[in-house]
């Protein structure tokens, strides 16, 4: 009994010396803006999100709304790709601030259509009928790399 508690202990100690690594950073942890959700196996580089969403729009002004936003003190905000987007909505809960919506992505389906991310359970719209459409209506959430 005696040897699982120190084995317990010295694997808590192990954990919170791994978390406080100087220069290592992850997911979950405020930095740059934002909430990190995507880091390298170095700790070094990854994707911040944007503590907010930036409101519901089309595709286009989604677009526009990333490249234009300035937050956090950082300027080189985009629109995610759908890799990026599954990944961001992954690691949604070390985020936060998600509703059970479409999230637009930067990834186009077809000539058409864009492919979108339903944050409720994961699907990913292929330019099905669910709004994915350019002209439909979705969330945005901009993110950034450091």
């Amino acid at each position: 009994l005696e040897a699982a508690r120190r084995k317990r202990i010295q694997d808590s100690i192990a954990n919170a010396t791994a978390t406080t690594t100087p220069g290592k950073h992850m997911i979950g942890e405020t930095y740059g803006g934002g909430k990190i959700f995507y880091v390298d196996t170095a700790g070094k580089h990854g994707l911040i999100a944007s503590l907010r969403d930036q409101g519901k729009s089309n595709w286009e002004d989604a677009k526009r709304i990333c490249d234009r936003l300035v937050s956090g003190g950082y300027s080189d905000w985009y629109l995610p790709s759908k890799d990026e987007l599954l990944k961001l909505f992954q690691n949604k809960k070390k985020v936060g601030g998600f509703g059970n919506y479409f999230y637009w992505s930067s990834t186009q389906y077809n000539s058409m259509n864009v492919v979108n991310i339903y944050f409720g359970n994961g699907d990913v719209m292929n330019g099905g009928p669910a709004g994915t459409n350019e002209w439909g209506l979705s969330y945005v959430r901009a993110i950034r790399k450091f």
